[in-house]
């Protein structure tokens, strides 16, 4: 079965326990390779296995162990069966003199595939734009910002085992990890499937933000792993790699890694840090060497957590460097939408937010129901799948229906809760309190039951006890101003009007399409459903 993979070393064993001892006539200073079929049954141990670099004393009968890599153990449900994981040992100078390679588990084998031996120190191959897992393994993120024209799809991929790939070989297995939705790489974002948290403008003339928001995503990867970011300006990575050879320029992949080869959309400012606090990272969509990038710094920002970052420049650092480049040409500064905009303030603002420590109390709030579950605070702003735009707030809309709005209890306020329902429906709605990450202080629940179009509120207030944060929850009720009061806040006003006249001749089946403001259910937002809403105003 394994007869169709490529490889310059291939070996397999269907033995339950083995060792493999490669052992060098020179010592080398890196190595690597893929193990595939690492898996578990019910009856059996979990297949396992463990990389060790062995020492100069080894040479002598010394088990001089001096690095080692070990893989996840294989699962019951066999979902990691014929994946491949990558183990690389990669130091500075020529101390590796063997390599023992260990497999314990079923009885249905391995296969050892790709050794790639070198005798040179590892080339310097990036100079920075990675980033490394943190212990827990969970990548988050969030698209805050399209600024862009394009519609293009990001992903992220493992490095393991990639620097000392050709530079073609490497793009290529970039995007096919990226593609794999593995703990090798997955695809996080996708412009013509979604949209970004923030709506509105940072300098362009006209809005590029389209599609429901998907809130925060976490992403499971190997812990400590390095990984880094691939775009595809405009088109999706699976069309890449279908047509690696295209040289249409928005086609072809833009990195966050730094190189000396920019030949391939690998150079220094391509991603930059927003504000130094390696959270969040905008990305220039078209290739710094071409003509046509207007280095605005307003096309794609996208925030990262619970990572560090290696080398990632500070967007300070190139914008300085951009301002003295116009000044010699023409007289132009740097337009800094981070400063300049109401909106660059907020998005500031939300990425400056204090990451949530082990003792602080936050609240989250869950439905389960296809219902829309929506969040304002006191300033009357919004968090929901149109996008979110309360600092701080943490919303997760996953692709099973369920919604999560996470805040946390950093200052008392007023908050309204807003259900929305396209069709008859009846759900759950739960507020709980936590202290730290797993500590459930109090929770309260209900259930919901909405008419086809109808609105729900709840008002929660969140206030001070003096040794931390108590919140009382109002009974979720219809709104006073009836059913087309769709934000909540107790009359028929413009903000209402408007909230379905931008939909207006949006249809089903259309990215933008959305059933509840179709009042007449005619598969189409038109101006008998806007009016609907005006006569009753």
């Amino acid at each position: 079965r394994y007869a169709s993979l490529p490889g310059d070393f291939f070996l397999t064993t269907d033995a339950s326990d083995f060792s493999l001892i490669i052992i060098y006539d020179s010592p080398v200073s890196a190595a690597s390779a893929h193990i595939w079929d690492i898996d578990g049954s019910c009856d059996s141990v979990a297949g396992q296995w463990l990389a060790e670099a062995m020492g100069e004393a080894y040479r002598s009968g010394e088990d001089d162990v001096i690095d080692v890599m070990s893989s996840p153990p294989g699962t019951d449900d066999l979902s990691s069966d014929e994946k491949f994981h990558t183990w690389s040992f990669e130091h500075e100078t020529p101390d590796i003199h063997a390599i023992r390679i260990s497999f314990s588990g079923s009885a249905s084998g391995i296969a050892f595939d790709n050794f790639a031996p070198s005798s040179l120190p590892p080339r310097p191959r990036f100079e920075g734009g990675v980033f490394t897992v943190g212990d827990n393994g969970v990548v988050v993120i969030d698209w805050l910002y399209d600024g862009g024209a394009y519609q293009g799809e990001l992903g992220i991929f493992s490095l393991a085992g990639m620097e000392l790939l050709p530079m073609k070989a490497f793009v290529g297995e970039a995007a096919k990890r990226a593609l794999s939705d593995t703990e090798t790489g997955y695809v996080i974002l996708s412009d013509r499937k979604e949209g970004a948290r923030y709506r509105g403008f940072l300098g362009e003339k006209c809005e590029r933000n389209g599609g429901r928001y998907k809130g925060v995503k976490r992403f499971n990867m190997f812990p400590r792993d390095r990984f880094a970011t691939i775009l595809i300006p405009n088109g999706t990575l699976q069309e890449f790699y279908d047509n690696m050879e295209t040289d249409v320029p928005e086609k072809r992949p833009l990195f966050s890694l730094i190189s000396a080869n920019s030949d391939y959309g690998m150079h220094i400012g391509q991603m930059a840090d927003v504000n130094g606090l390696g959270n969040a990272f905008v990305y220039e969509d078209v290739d710094l060497n071409d003509s046509e990038n207007d280095y605005d710094y307003n096309d794609f920002i996208i925030q990262i957590t619970g990572v560090t970052t290696e080398g990632v420049p500070e967007l300070d650092s190139l914008v300085s460097a951009e301002k003295e480049g116009r000044r010699k040409r023409d007289d132009r500064g740097w337009f800094d939408w981070r400063t300049e905009t109401d909106l660059g303030r907020l998005i500031v603002e939300h990425i400056e937010t204090p990451v949530q420590d082990s003792e602080e109390q936050w609240v989250s709030l869950t439905l389960d129901a296809s219902s829309a579950l929506l969040l304002y605070d006191a300033q009357d702003r919004e968090c929901s799948t149109a996008g979110c735009n309360i600092p701080g707030i943490s919303p997760e809309f996953g692709d099973d229906g369920s919604q999560t709005i996470s805040l946390p209890l950093l200052e008392t306020g007023d908050y309204r809760l807003v259900i929305r329902g396209a069709a008859d429906e009846t759900g759950h709605l739960s507020v709980r309190k936590y202290s730290g990450k797993n500590s459930t202080l109090s929770e309260e629940s209900g259930t919901v039951t909405l008419g086809a179009h109808e609105t729900l509120v709840s008002n929660m207030t969140i206030y001070d006890t003096g040794d931390g944060f108590g919140m009382d929850v109002g009974q979720a009720g219809e709104s006073p101003a009836g059913p087309y009061d769709f934000n909540g806040n107790g009359v028929i006003d413009d903000a209402d009007i408007e909230a379905v006249s931008v939909l207006w001749n949006i249809c089903d089946g259309e990215q933008r399409y959305e059933p509840f403001y179709d009042l007449d259910n005619d598969g189409c937002v038109t101006v008998l459903d806007i009016m609907q809403v005006v006569n009753s105003k």
